[in-house]
Order: structure tokens, then C-alpha cells, then sequence
């Protein structure tokens, strides 16, 4: 894994075995709202990830935003880029005027990019995905005891299988302690999912 800038973005790159950016881009399909913006692209597409609380925090009474991550994904040289964004108000307030498409024109405003696609889902529809494709596996670096009124995660050190709901509790940890952190969990997350046996199972 290598870090490495791009204008305004900080990215993590991870190399991967095989990538098939239209296998990608079929397998996000149903999730992104412009297929004009597909035309042309064969070697690489920018892809916007973000997981929204389906229901309203009592805290704010407003939803949550969980996580933004972009992964440009380059068919050329094997390499998945990712860059986790930081959960602005605006993008919150984005949300809540016009959905995914209002946050994918904010964030390519602000950034300067062209995003092809947006994968978007709830805590429950995030968990039941990483729980389908048997977990992540991950080195977790150091023992995370953490406890807020919204949150409880506890993770012990070393290589270890992690389940969705944990995934989903660790990317949130990360939202408050270090964006970097989550780019790391979507390197390991495409390093697990993005194998040749997986490209070539319509299943996965």
C-alpha cells in the first residue's frame, strides 16, 4: 500500500490481481443515476461509496452519514485509489434536498471530479453485504476499546475476520478518529472482494 496526493485528494492505493472496470461498473449499475457518464469509460471509473442511517439520529433529529469514500478504480495499472471524504453539514443538508444525486454533484463540486458512479446504503444493507461476501479480512494494528453513547467497539489486535456490523462500527470509529482509517478498511475490502473468482461470479 503506497500514499500518494492528487490535487486536492489524498489517496491510498492498493494493487489488486485482476480489475474488469466494466464488470465493476455492471456489478454498481443499478445504483448511479446518469448512464450518459459511462460513455468512454473502459480503463477506469471513480466510484463514490457512502452508507446513510435509516432513520434519524435522536441526538439531531436528522440522519447520519457514516461514511463518503471515493475509489477510482484504473484498469491499466492494477490499482485501486481510495479517499475517504470528510461528512460535511452541507452534505447532510445535500441529502436531505435531493438525495445521492444532490451529494454526488456537492462532492464533485467541491473536488473538482468527475464521479460515474455512487453506491449508497443503509447501516442494515451494509452490514448484510460484507456479511455476504464472508467478512473482510484485516490486521487490526492495536486493541480498540472505545465506548460513546453511540457507539461500542472493542477489537483486539492481529489478523481476524471482521463481520459487517463490525466493519460498519469500525468506519465510524475512523469517522471520529482519523480519516485515514477508512481508507485502509476500503484497500483491505478491495483487496477481499476484487479477485478474479469474484469478478467472474455474478453471485458476488
Amino acid at each position: 500500500i503506497i500514499i500518494f496526493g492528487s490535487g486536492t485528494l489524498a489517496y491510498l492505493s492498493s494493487k489488486v490481481d485482476s480489475l474488469n472496470i466494466d464488470r465493476i461498473m455492471s456489478v454498481f449499475e443499478k445504483d448511479s443515476q446518469d448512464e450518459e457518464s459511462l460513455s468512454g469509460k473502459t480503463g477506469d471509473a471513480t466510484i463514490l461509496f457512502m452508507s446513510v442511517s435509516s432513520t434519524k439520529t435522536a441526538e439531531t433529529g436528522e440522519k447520519e452519514i457514516y461514511f463518503m469514500v471515493l475509489a477510482k478504480a484504473d484498469a491499466d495499472d492494477g490499482e485501486i485509489r481510495i479517499c475517504p471524504i470528510a461528512v460535511k453539514d452541507s452534505y447532510l443538508k445535500s441529502f436531505e434536498a435531493g438525495g445521492e444525486n444532490e451529494v454526488v454533484n456537492a462532492v464533485s463540486r467541491d473536488y473538482g471530479i468527475d464521479i460515474d458512479r455512487y453506491v449508497s446504503s443503509d447501516e442494515n444493507t451494509f452490514a448484510l453485504a460484507i456479511n455476504y461476501m464472508d467478512g473482510v479480512e484485516y490486521t487490526v494494528p492495536e486493541r480498540i476499546e472505545y465506548r460513546t453513547e453511540d457507539l461500542t467497539l472493542i477489537l483486539t489486535p492481529g489478523r481476524q475476520t471482521i463481520k459487517g456490523e463490525s466493519m460498519l462500527k469500525y468506519l465510524k470509529y475512523f469517522k471520529e478518529n482519523g480519516l485515514e482509517g477508512q481508507a485502509d478498511l476500503f484497500c483491505a475490502m478491495a483487496e477481499n472482494y476484487f479477485t478474479p473468482e469474484n469478478m467472474e461470479n455474478p453471485m458476488k
